[in-house]
């Protein structure tokens, strides 16, 4: 078996609690655009249910502000969990870092031509890259079809592409004898390592789950080793060491030593 590596990969941007995000229209109570950026996938933006279609004379007009500049290669957005109304079928965005909110637009960004979605089910997410990596601090999603007139986003998140390494280093670690820990590999700044097979030069010391967590079985020393199919190597050593009792400080003043 031959396992292939990617060179780069895309990873999630969850938002910060500070992000905010409105619209031009929305079902109040249940459909605030604030929904979009919560972090939680059952509460939904919803365009109002009544006096609203959805159409590209008539976009329903998401926009969400991440409260500080991020360098991001795409973005993306989930589907209501359940139900289809609203579920987005074409639609057109913008990304910048000025918004004009007396003419609702994002300045210093251009709107891309429509996007029919390759994700209509519900809970699905719908992925957008960008031409290259933009520094972004405003994303508006500009609905023009949705199912039954109507425009519906669970959550809004960005994203940025990581190029995958073949380099990574671990240090060397104490831990006390039954204590667990994570090991986190090392590695230059906007890279990631995958695929990675943990070891350990002796597992009766310590052990090491292919998610890097070690536990210190015996009072001792033991490698740790990660490798994958392109090519990486590193180690660290883990030293094991007994727990020692707390010194009782009030008992031996009380005794004069």
């Amino acid at each position: 078996v031959v396992l292939v590596i990617a060179d780069e990969m895309q990873e999630s941007v969850s938002l910060s609690k500070d992000a905010t995000a409105t619209a031009n229209t929305q079902q109040d109570g249940s459909g605030n655009a604030e929904n979009a950026v919560d972090g939680d996938c059952e509460t939904v933006w919803h365009s109002a249910w009544s006096g609203f279609n959805v159409s590209a004379d008539n976009p329903a007009i998401l926009t969400v502000d991440l409260s500080e500049e991020m360098a991001l290669t795409g973005f993306q957005y989930q589907n209501r969990p359940s139900g289809t109304n609203g579920i987005i079928q074409k639609f057109r965005y913008v990304v910048g870092t000025e918004y004009d909110a007396e003419t609702n637009t994002i300045t210093d960004g251009q709107v891309s031509d429509v996007i029919t979605s390759t994700s209509q089910n519900p809970g699905a997410w719908m992925q957008v890259n960008f031409d290259g990596e933009k520094t972004v601090r405003y994303i508006q999603i500009i609905v023009e079809q949705g199912i039954g007139s109507f425009a519906s986003i669970a959550e809004v998140q960005g994203l940025r592409t990581l190029k995958v390494t073949n380099e990574a280093t671990l240090t060397d670690t104490e831990i006390k004898l039954g204590q667990t820990t994570v090991l986190v590999p090392e590695t230059a700044e906007g890279t990631v390592v995958k695929g990675l097979v943990w070891t350990s030069s002796d597992p009766s010391i310590v052990s090491v789950t292919q998610s890097g967590v070690i536990s210190g079985l015996n009072v001792g020393s033991a490698t740790i080793t990660i490798t994958n199919a392109a090519g990486l190597k590193a180690s660290c050593v883990v030293t094991v060491t007994e727990e020692k009792a707390p010194v009782d400080t009030a008992r031996l003043a009380k005794e004069g030593r």
